[in-house]
């Protein structure tokens, strides 16, 4: 009887320590799927940031181009002139692209990395209930009455 006691003791103990983990790591997950989401709107924040950079990096330098040309005399309205401006705002415009395809990409790598540890709080939640302390005891209690 001693040693079933002991057992049933040692049994709840587990259920009782197994329950602390899962909530415990529950918990863990739910901090950081939220970190998560924070980089995710630090990384859409640096996006805007870059993609004003190189705005502000293409009008300085099309306004440096076109000044140097125009003191020049150049035509600015035809010919390569032209040409070269039009190429230097398509440059501008990729780079821009670029800056924000890679700050959405990266920001969705975040978000899907968050939503898969909101997930796995939300399992860790449902073990932790079902390491119920008194079901074992039930359990045990039954199975102890069937062999006495």
């Amino acid at each position: 009887m001693c040693s079933v006691v002991g057992d049933m003791v040692s049994l709840v103990t587990g259920q009782m320590s197994a329950r602390a983990q899962q909530k415990a790591q529950a918990k863990a997950y739910e901090y950081n799927a939220r970190v998560a989401q924070r980089q995710a709107e630090l990384a859409r924040r640096k996006g805007q940031q870059d993609i004003q950079k190189e705005r502000n990096a293409f009008a300085i330098a099309s306004g440096k181009s076109q000044s140097m040309l125009a003191s020049g005399n150049v035509d600015l309205s035809s010919g390569s002139a032209l040409d070269m401006l039009v190429s230097n705002r398509e440059k501008a415009s990729n780079r821009i692209a670029t800056a924000a395809y890679n700050a959405e990409r990266a920001a969705s790598e975040y978000e899907q990395r968050g939503a898969v540890l909101t997930a796995q709080s939300e399992d860790a939640t449902e073990r932790a209930a079902s390491y119920d302390p008194l079901f074992v005891v039930q359990g045990a209690s039954k199975a102890y009455s069937l062999f006495s």
